[in-house]
């Protein structure tokens, strides 16, 4: 069962009339004579189950719906808690428990806290991230204030909702970008910092921008689920591995109204967590928009309360947070919360990157930086494993090969004995380890009879080429032989393996693969 709560205006006999109403036109929007002449099953029809006094002279009414009602569908269970009751005056949803029969069917935040935590290898501190702009200038000015950004301490940056490209060309190459300056900033800091551009598409467009994503190495979007669709955000959910933020933008019709509308704990809250937001953004007390203190807390407690689906979410509250506020904010939010800093950032005296650094050092000196280590956050492969202490990782203008291996690189794990399954691999890192100005890595691996890697998939891309012996490529199910100088694209999230078909003599090949990448899944 569905349980809705409802606040409602005027008497109490009018309160009992309109919830009545409420609950009749949620449910099947007919008459009641109509329905009951039906012969409906029991519970078709939204039952009021209390009506108890409120603050402000209002009344709380529970409504119970069946589950069924929802159709397993995020529009149609926003629907089913506010659709045409967001039409009559005196009405506002305010809170919503969802059964586990309804939930399981969706999958709630890839991420949430644990996972971006771990992505960023953040133990313990509150995220820090910021906002590009403005929409007009240059895309080589917006990579400067995203470069920026990334080397003053922000561990996200995301596109203001208003950069929005004419088409997919254009949002390729913006991003792109805007994406070089970001890993640029990585490489001189040492910390992971993601970008999350605008995606702004409609559906039939999803193709050509998923793709430019793909290219660029992004993991992660902004979305404007209200402009969307909640459909199409849970669609994306569960067809992509990116991490999602969400955009407030439209919102405020329903949420700004004291008896009208849906709370903000609800919508930007409950169902954003539900169809699988990892980030929430919404105003902060104290900023431009006229959120309370309470609403703001009360949101993000809908976003990081443990029972699912998925794990918690982060708030991420924006407007109004500066470095002299960070005491007061730490002890309304916590450090389960991203802070989204905009103007106190780009408008900084010295400049943005000393803006940002300011903030990151505030956030570090109030909560600590323990670090997590990223390499076992989540599935290690071969190219997130450390290197050993040591093995040498010296540059050299030319590597030799010698009769076994190559000079200066002696073989090292292939991944973590408790990864995915493999067998029998050895991994020579020859470039890109060492202090190369390298976006990418080059490695040698060697299957001995018998052998395989594991099999997985992973957003970005491999270039395998075959060196000496007989082996075979695993892509998407289709399987081809491998002999040498043969060379193999692996696509973004192609389940593949690569295997040695010989009993006798080792495989070797060259894998090529990009610097900055994502961790491998389980098929």
């Amino acid at each position: 069962m569905i349980q809705a709560v409802y606040q409602l205006s005027g008497s109490r006999t009018e309160a009992a009339s309109l919830a009545d109403k409420v609950a009749l036109e949620q449910s099947l929007e007919v008459p009641r004579s109509v329905a009951e002449a039906a012969g409906l099953p029991a519970g078709t029809i939204g039952e009021v189950v209390s009506l108890e006094p409120a603050p402000d002279s209002a009344w709380l009414a529970t409504v119970h719906y069946a589950t069924w009602l929802a159709s397993r569908r995020p529009s149609q269970l926003l629907n089913l808690l506010g659709g045409n009751c967001s039409m009559l005056p005196g009405v506002r949803l305010v809170d919503v428990t969802l059964p586990d029969e309804l939930t399981q069917h969706f999958a709630g935040p890839r991420y949430g806290i644990p996972g971006l935590r771990g992505t960023l290898g953040i133990a313990k501190r509150p995220l820090l991230c910021s906002a590009i702009k403005p929409r007009g200038v240059s895309n080589e000015r917006l990579a400067e204030v995203a470069g920026a950004m990334a080397l003053g301490g922000c561990d996200l940056i995301k596109d203001d909702h208003n950069l929005v490209d004419e088409d997919a060309q254009a949002f390729a190459t913006r991003i792109s970008t805007i994406q070089r300056a970001v890993r640029d900033a990585q490489q001189q800091t040492g910390r992971p910092c993601l970008y999350l551009p605008n995606l702004a598409a409609g559906p039939t467009d999803w193709a050509d921008y998923l793709k430019a994503l793909e290219n660029a190495g992004i993991q992660g979007v902004l979305l404007a689920p209200m402009l969307m669709g909640f459909d199409a955000v849970a669609h994306l959910r569960t067809s992509t591995d990116l991490l999602l933020m969400a955009h407030p933008t439209l919102a405020g019709g329903p949420l700004l109204g004291t008896d009208h509308g849906i709370a903000p704990a609800v919508l930007l809250g409950t169902l954003m967590r539900l169809v699988g937001i990892d980030a929430s953004v919404f105003p902060n007390a104290g900023g431009r928009f006229a959120f309370t203190q309470k609403t703001c807390m009360d949101l993000a407690h809908a976003l990081r309360r443990d029972d699912g689906p998925g794990p918690g979410a982060w708030p991420t509250p924006a407007g109004g947070m500066s470095v002299d506020r960070i005491d007061e904010q730490a002890e309304i939010y916590g450090p389960e919360t991203c802070w989204l800093v905009g103007g106190a950032m780009l408008q900084h005296p010295d400049g943005i990157e000393r803006g940002a650094a300011e903030l990151h050092e505030a956030l570090v000196a109030r909560f600590g930086d323990e670090r997590t280590d990223i390499s076992t956050s989540q599935h290690v492969s071969a190219c997130e494993v450390p290197m050993p202490d040591g093995i040498s990782t010296a540059v050299h203008t030319v590597l030799r090969r010698l009769e076994s291996g190559w000079e200066d690189r002696h073989a090292v794990d292939y991944k973590a004995d408790d990864a995915l399954p493999f067998q029998g691999v050895k991994r020579y890192e020859l470039m890109g380890k060492a202090d190369e100005p390298m976006h990418f890595d080059v490695r040698y691996f060697e299957l001995e009879p018998g052998g395989h890697t594991s099999r997985e998939k992973h957003r970005h891309v491999h270039a395998i080429i075959a060196a000496e012996g007989r082996g075979e490529v695993e892509i998407d199910g289709q399987t081809s032989p491998l002999d040498a100088h043969d060379l193999a694209y692996i696509p973004p999230l192609a389940v593949h393996q690569i295997r040695n078909r010989d009993d006798n003599t080792p495989f070797g090949f060259y894998c090529i693969v990009d610097r900055d990448r994502d961790r491998p899944q389980a098929p």
